[in-house]
């Protein structure tokens, strides 16, 4: 299943090409995903209470948008490639796949810090083994760990390119 070949110039040019033809689009996704995340905390210090468990539940809601604003750029990312229809639904439509997405992130930060405490470089190598779990989790919608073997299938002898 390992990707056999990978054009940058390829895919730089649709990335840029796909930019170019829904300008509008990316203007409001990248605007959702700077400012959702940033409303529980922007809201407390607003308010100002200096309340340590209201401020825990803000910054836990922050990182919960975030988790599901990642999803969503997955999302968007795999309807852009795979010719689908995109909409601003996208942006929060994976959401019941957080609880797989939290999990894989997890077992990820532990093999990759793991890896760079023993010396940088496994964990660079584990970074790009297991990197692409979130793209099976709402591709696939495939669990945890199973979404962090396909990525090592995936990359199964092209980690250096």
């Amino acid at each position: 299943m390992g990707l056999k070949t990978f054009s940058k110039k390829e895919a730089l040019v649709f990335g840029w090409n796909t930019l170019k033809s829904n300008p509008v689009f990316f203007v409001v996704v990248i605007l959702a995903w700077w400012i959702v995340p940033s409303l529980p905390g922007f809201v407390d210090s607003l308010l100002g209470l200096k309340n340590p468990i209201l401020t825990l539940v803000f910054w836990i809601t922050s990182w919960l948008l975030g988790l599901i604003l990642s999803l969503g750029q997955i999302r968007i990312s795999l309807n852009f490639v795979d010719g689908a229809p995109v909409s601003y639904k996208d942006i929060y439509s994976s959401y019941p796949l957080v609880l797989k997405y939290l999990v894989s992130s997890f077992v990820y930060t532990v093999v990759v810090i793991a890896g760079l405490i023993l010396l940088v470089v496994p964990g660079l190598f584990f970074a790009v083994k297991y990197g692409f779990y979130g793209y099976f989790i709402v591709d696939k919608q495939i669990g945890p760990l199973a979404a962090l073997k396909k990525s090592s299938e995936l990359t199964d002898g092209v980690k250096l390119k």
